[in-house]
């Protein structure tokens, strides 16, 4: 216990000392405290009556984790044709499946909670986790307990977290500081296990989000170009192989035995990245999925973008002056103002720390990714990463900025503990007061950010309601279409179809997710349903002839409509032409 203690700091909580050692930490579990009331419980509502998101994403995200959960206990066969969007295939590969923290939801859905209740538990389970890793690794290169406790509070509640409420997938990022982290602490002392460790929370974070995934290999990327650069008294050609200079040594430090081991050890996480990334390959390369360059444009970072934050009420006044800004929902950069004043007084004044270095090189690599991904007046060099394989289909790249407050979190934590160690030889109290009035200011942000959350009963009332309209007398093999009758939301119909369709056992023609079907359109008319089925003969060039109006009849006997009054009597028999 002793030897375990030690290695992960925690040694005095086993000795005498423990009492004193908590009362050391206190700022940091306060400010955890303090973050969770402010996020997750305010929010949720003192019974638990709010589910985070709208009744958009938010109830997406629970089809997603509840389709794994059904799959898991043997109650869905085919786990990559979720059943939306049919009869296209492969429906699950549309959007993110959120397999890394999947756990946390079939966990508490095992103890018999519901859907929502699974999904609030699941929600709340991001920020323990978030905050967890950012202590860990914070208090691993020696900062003081209330710079942990300030950085580890704009990481996991920071409000350009709470700006992607709508978006509650991308809540899971601990991932993030564990494998930057483990990359820097390899490159200061080659061993294999770091290297190990950085390739496997590289692998969790995409299993976590692979949009967020995408984003660490960047930022990873550009720690590993800068690292070298802040080597000192190095000619250009020792920077450049430093990095095949410390594998070579790490592989030559290693026993045959060990080398075997390691080999077969990279082999299993690159295939555990690929078991994730294979379907998303053959489905986009199926349906051709790929975003437009005008589109990526509009979600590109511009200047205006790190200066916006609208949900903030402290600054919405001056916020809502930022005009002209596309997808403006996609642009809610601002880090806040308490974050603003700590990075500027630390580019001012430079306190000396011991975490100096690490500080200032992440602070470069994130300028860089920054540079690398502005709208500067429709162009961009991100460009040139669109064209790559895979990349292409990142569409909101604004939400970078997720990955990117790991690099701002360290540089924060880095300063105020300056700033903290400076205060033990002058200017003590004032130093002490602005600190603290810092971190008021950095809970009151948070405090005054609006999240979305929908009512969970509104929720079940929705599918309650759905499921009384439900005839008798249905066919063999039913299949749900539910009118949109909500036309300023279609989504919010599409959604109750598909959560319909998943608790009764059937697939059904609406659907919504990251990525859409060919030809698709929401299902307000019968002829719309009929157009649907059509176009899906027509994406199956194979299918020819005589044989088309066969396979619609054979398709549109097993449709069970809801909501539609405009049906032509020999709709199932007479093809649209």
């Amino acid at each position: 216990m002793s030897i375990v203690a030690s290695k992960f700091g925690l040694k005095q909580f086993f000795g005498r000392d423990s009492f004193q050692l908590l009362l050391t930490w206190s700022p940091v579990w306060i400010m955890f405290a303090v973050g969770m009331w402010l996020v997750v419980f305010r929010g949720l509502g003192p019974n638990w009556e709010f589910v985070p998101g709208d009744l958009g994403d938010g109830r997406f995200n629970n089809f997603i984790l509840e389709h794994f959960f059904l799959w898991l206990t043997g109650k869905v066969a085919d786990y990559w044709n979720a059943p939306f969007f049919y009869p296209f295939s492969g429906a699950t590969a549309f959007s993110d499946v959120l397999w890394g923290s999947t756990p946390f939801y079939v966990f508490f859905r095992l103890f018999g909670l519901s859907r929502e209740t699974a999904f609030q538990y699941w929600y709340a389970c991001s920020f323990i986790t978030n905050y967890l890793a950012v202590v860990y690794v914070l208090s691993r290169a020696g900062l003081k307990p209330l710079a942990v406790g300030m950085a580890a509070f704009f990481f996991t509640f920071g409000i350009p977290l709470i700006a992607q409420g709508g978006h509650v997938q991308m809540y899971y990022r601990f991932g993030v500081p564990f494998a930057c982290f483990y990359l820097i602490e390899f490159f200061k002392s080659p061993k294999f296990t770091r290297l190990l460790a950085v390739m496997f929370w590289f692998v969790w974070q995409f299993y976590l989000s692979i949009y967020l995934g995408v984003f660490l290999f960047l930022l990873l990327i550009a720690l590993a170009i800068m690292l070298p650069s802040f080597e000192t008294g190095l000619t250009l050609w020792e920077r450049l192989y430093q990095w095949p200079a410390k594998l070579k040594q790490v592989w030559f430090q290693m026993t045959i035995r060990e080398r075997t081991i390691s080999i077969g050890l990279v082999l299993i996480l690159i295939f555990c990245l690929l078991v994730l990334l294979w379907p998303y390959y053959q489905v986009s390369r199926y349906y051709g999925f790929r975003r437009n360059w005008s589109e990526i444009l509009t979600m590109l970072p511009v200047l205006q973008s790190f200066f916006i934050n609208d949900i903030v009420s402290l600054w919405q006044p001056i916020s809502l002056h930022l005009q002209n800004v596309p997808v403006r929902y996609e642009h809610q950069l601002f880090i806040g103002m308490a974050a603003t004043i700590i990075v500027v007084l630390g580019l001012i004044f430079r306190p000396k720390s011991e975490n100096n270095r690490t500080a200032w090189l992440y602070l470069a690599a994130m300028v860089l990714l920054i540079m690398i991904t502005l709208n500067v007046n429709g162009y961009s060099l991100y460009w040139f990463l669109w064209n790559m394989p895979g990349i292409g289909i990142i569409r909101a790249v604004a939400r970078i900025q997720l990955v990117l407050m790991w690099p701002l979190t360290f540089f924060i934590a880095s300063t105020v503990d300056a700033f903290l160690q400076r205060a033990q030889q002058r200017m003590r109290w004032i130093t002490y007061l602005g600190i603290l009035l810092l971190a008021v200011l950095l809970v009151g942000e948070t405090l005054s950010a609006q999240q979305p959350y929908y009512s969970k009963a509104e929720g079940v009332a929705r599918i309650a309601e759905i499921k009384r309209q439900l005839p008798t007398g249905l066919p063999e093999k039913p299949v749900l279409v539910l009118r949109d009758d909500e036309i300023s939301s279609n989504y919010n119909v599409e959604i109750d179809a598909m959560i319909v369709a998943q608790e009764i056992g059937w697939p059904t023609l609406n659907g919504y997710s990251g990525n859409f079907p060919p030809y698709h359109e929401f299902i307000e008319t019968c002829s719309q349903m009929e157009w649907r089925i059509k176009r899906y003969i027509q994406f199956h060039r194979e299918i020819k002839g005589k044989e088309k109006l066969t396979v619609y009849q054979n398709m549109t006997k097993d449709i069970v409509p809801i909501g539609f009054s405009d049906c032509p009597p020999d709709w199932r028999e007479k093809m649209p032409e």
